[in-house]
């Protein structure tokens, strides 16, 4: 669920951001996920250039997962110590499924690009 009355301006403007039609499908599905999932709590970003979600445990404050729209793409971020559940077997199943990216200096984190509708729906299943 979204944290707070859903902005749907700030949706919409994230939206229009969005200019390839795949990318633009699969941030929709990850919205209707923030609207119906009651394990998460969605919260929206909008901080100068970042906009996106941060995905929160509805009883924590504690954010394993982060949307970020960048250059007609979402990255998706996976923060390792948030994420108890995260085993290695869902880090081996995103891995194949999606081209990682991890920093040296952030051991904890990995991200990945979102750029369709499939995708979306692949990280879903793996992770919720």
């Amino acid at each position: 669920m979204i944290s707070s009355p859903i902005n749907s301006e700030l949706l919409a403007q994230y939206c229009n951001a969005i200019s390839d039609t795949d990318v633009k499908d699969a941030f929709r599905y990850l919205i209707g996920l923030a609207v119906t999932n009651q394990e998460y709590i969605f919260i929206t970003k909008n901080e100068g250039e970042e906009h996106g979600m941060d995905i929160c445990w509805t009883d924590t404050n504690i954010r394993p997962y982060s949307v970020m729209i960048e250059n007609n793409s979402l990255i998706f971020y996976i923060r390792h110590s948030h994420t108890p559940p995260f085993s290695s077997f869902k880090k081996e199943k995103i891995k194949k499924n999606f081209d990682i990216t991890e920093d040296e200096f952030v051991t904890d984190e990995i991200k990945f690009k979102i750029r369709n509708l499939q995708q979306a729906i692949k990280v879903c299943e793996i992770l919720f």
